[in-house]
């Protein structure tokens, strides 16, 4: 659009007036002070963040004391997970059962036998990093953490994430992987003693005695009668 004779040409600014670009302010920034503290100190702390609230809640708080008890016992939560049983026969977890077996021919006794498992076997681990990495990294030792079980009450946890006692921490492994690493040191020990059996026989001033049941003496059992539940 052409302007009109002696009429003033406008100006860009008065056709555009200017704005002012807005001012955004940056929030201000709470500041807390920073506070540094010994690994105990958390340890307290976030035990302090786990206790009840009120002290109402401290006076319903019981602790009732079990017979079979002891300091290696695991927290009530891991106890029903546990293959081995750590309470003794006061323990409703396991099912403990009880019965009567002849110890002699004029004696009986009372035996209690395990009936349940768990699925895991736990263990305390010294935390000291000279033993507990070994256990980690050789004998493939899993610490119980949170992440592992997302039910377990908090309180059972410590600072660093692990189910600590005195200076222990609790490692946790399948029964399958436990089992064999607990039967691995009497199958050695039986197959040094097997691999020993027959390892002369062909030797010429190797001696084998040869028994008939016929030279035997009467009042034995005959040499070739083999004993229930012997295999030596």
């Amino acid at each position: 659009m052409n302007p009109k004779p002696n009429e003033p040409v406008k100006s860009l600014d008065s056709i555009f007036p200017k704005t002012e670009p807005p001012i955004f302010e940056e929030p201000k920034k709470e500041e807390r002070p920073i506070q540094i503290m010994t690994e105990k100190d958390s340890y307290i702390s976030a035990r302090i963040k786990a206790q009840p609230k009120s002290l109402d809640a401290i006076e319903v708080t019981l602790r009732e004391e079990k017979d079979g008890i002891h300091r290696l016992s695991l927290p009530d939560y891991f106890e029903q997970y546990s293959y081995d049983c750590t309470r003794g026969t006061s323990c409703t977890i396991h099912g403990w059962v009880k019965r009567e077996v002849q110890l002699t021919l004029e004696v009986k006794i009372d035996r209690w036998d395990q009936t349940k498992h768990g699925k895991y076997i736990f263990r305390w681990l010294n935390s000291n990093p000279k033993a507990l990495d070994p256990n980690i990294d050789i004998n493939g030792w899993v610490i119980a953490n949170e992440t592992l079980f997302p039910d377990c009450p908090r309180i059972h946890f410590s600072i660093n994430g692990g189910v600590r006692n005195g200076d222990s921490i609790l490692g946790v492994m399948p029964v399958a992987k436990a089992l064999a690493m607990r039967e691995k040191p009497s199958k050695a020990s039986l197959d040094r003693v097997y691999s020993e059996v027959n390892k002369h026989e062909n030797h010429p001033n190797f001696y084998k005695a040869k028994l008939d049941s016929s030279d035997s003496d009467p009042n034995f059992a005959p040499s070739d009668v083999v004993m229930e539940g012997r295999d030596f």
